[in-house]
């Protein structure tokens, strides 16, 4: 009976031994944690199914996919506090992840081991504000939460999410105006403040984004409040030939078709609610994701353009 009893012992050891090994984390290795980072924009009102490749790093660029910001955007140094007390930091570097696409590495000022991670179980809270975007000083911040889950081998994986939500303004032409004159936007106020705006040809074609302001998803009546917007821009004939470098105008080429000016600074008004314009969905603006604001100018008149043609702006 003693020698029955000791034979089912030693049976069922093992068994419990790989019971507990398998409550154990997956340990693999003693090495340093590399710390990877990239920051996106995410569409408000896409249905998830479209995505753009993380090269596009322009804010203004034409898609409805994913935007990553660009690199020079990318903060310097990313405050970290860990659940084990430590606080640390993360450098910019100038390369990217060799492993993961849209990642960027950075060096940490503390080293944690993979090993140590893991079996702590440790998160991560860390925070970052923007460097100054592309066409604007207007500064946005960064945040996100961390854990030993995002690892992947030894890369620590932070997305970073915008603290604000992104309003992006996308213009076009109505098609008979289009056909006789270039229309050039040369300045955005919303609400009455300056918006970062790229010089762009307004096409009949496709909607092109030309500026954008950052909105507080925390103010309570945000899609209900009345907004206004008011559109400055300038009309060349059709002779007009314009030079552009990634779909912006450059300086030289206004200059160069300022005899093709046939009209400077008209400006266009007009007021609405995004809850209008987005017809309920979404139900709130949610921070690190931009909603585009769709914009057709269609002046009155064709040839001859008289002061009430500032009237007509329509919004959707």
């Amino acid at each position: 009976m003693i020698k029955r009893l000791s034979y089912i012992l030693y049976t069922l050891l093992p068994l419990l031994m790989l019971v507990s090994c398998a409550d154990e984390p997956d340990v693999q290795s003693d090495d340093d944690v590399d710390f990877c980072v990239r920051a996106v924009w995410h569409n408000g009102l896409a249905d998830g199914s479209t995505t753009r490749a993380f090269t596009a790093t322009d804010i203004l660029a034409e898609g409805t996919g994913d935007i990553a910001i660009n690199y020079a955007d990318y903060p310097s140094l990313i405050e970290v506090t860990c659940s084990d007390g430590n606080y640390f930091t993360l450098s910019k570097g100038a390369s990217v992840c060799s492993s993961h696409l849209g990642y960027w590495s950075y060096t940490p000022s503390y080293l944690y081991k993979q090993k140590y991670v893991i079996r702590h179980k440790l998160s991560f809270h860390a925070t970052a504000q923007i460097d100054a975007p592309t066409y604007s000083p207007l500064t946005d911040e960064l945040y996100g939460e961390f854990s030993y889950e995002n690892l992947s081998d030894t890369h620590m994986l932070f997305t970073l999410h915008h603290t604000r939500a992104l309003l992006r303004f996308t213009f076009q032409v109505d098609s008979r105006y289009d056909k006789v004159r270039y229309i050039l936007i040369t300045g955005i106020k919303f609400n009455g403040i300056d918006c970062p705006v790229a010089a762009k040809v307004l096409k009949v074609s496709s909607l092109s984004p030309v500026a954008y302001c950052y909105l507080d998803p925390d103010q309570a009546d945000l899609t209900e409040k009345t907004n206004t917007i008011e559109c400055t821009y300038s009309i060349y004939d059709k002779d007009a030939n314009f030079v552009t470098e990634g779909n912006v105008v450059t300086e030289a080429s206004i200059d160069a078709n300022a005899p093709h000016l046939t009209r400077q600074d008209v400006k266009a008004r007009n007021t609405f609610k995004l809850a209008m314009v987005f017809s309920g969905s979404p139900a709130a603006i949610t921070a690190g994701y931009y909603y585009d604001l769709k914009v057709t100018l269609n002046p009155d008149y064709l040839y001859v353009l008289s002061d009430h043609d500032n009237n007509h702006m329509t919004i959707q």
